[in-house]
């Protein structure tokens, strides 16, 4: 059901307002998938409205939790995020993620986790500097890649992790 995952990556902030809106006008079927009320809300919404795009956010999570409960928290993770350190949400993500690489002695905050509901991979660094677990989505081909032990090198520098989420991210909410 790829229209579960586009409202997903909407409401976490990876799909920008105006592709989300052209989505929702060209895909002929999501009025079926999502019923007519929801569908009449993003079709009468304006995207352009930082508090309308909130309250459509807020109705699509509504419609997700009542309809597509995940049973873990990665389709709420942003592709490039954060989360503090014992915090609910961060707690609730690594009751499904299990580490299965680390990248060595020189990088010790960095590993490769997986889930095991769903089975998405993320780079994870720990930053005990500020408190805050770093998170990145990785496809096939990077988790591949850090099998070979090439791993990706976003996360490398630990003095930097707070510069380069923080300028790409939001703190994860949901």
């Amino acid at each position: 059901m790829e229209y579960i995952n586009i409202l997903y990556q909407f409401i976490r902030g990876d799909l920008s307002n105006e592709y989300f809106e052209k989505y929702i006008y060209n895909d002929q079927l999501i009025e079926s998938n999502i019923g007519n009320d929801l569908y009449q809300s993003l079709i009468e919404a304006n995207f352009k409205n930082r508090n309308a795009v909130a309250d459509i956010k807020n109705l699509i999570n509504d419609f997700l939790l009542n309809n597509h409960p995940s049973k873990c928290k990665c389709c709420l993770i942003k592709n490039l995020d954060r989360s503090d350190f014992g915090t609910d949400f961060s707690e609730n993500i690594f009751l499904h993620l299990k580490e299965t690489k680390i990248k060595g002695e020189d990088y010790c905050w960095i590993s490769l986790y997986e889930c095991n509901v769903c089975h998405q991979a993320w780079l994870v660094a720990q930053d005990e500097n500020y408190d805050v677990f770093y998170f990145m989505r990785l496809d096939n081909t990077q988790i591949q890649d850090i099998e070979s032990n090439n791993w990706p090198i976003i996360f490398d520098n630990y003095n930097n992790l707070s510069i380069i989420v923080s300028t790409s991210s939001r703190f994860s909410k949901y």
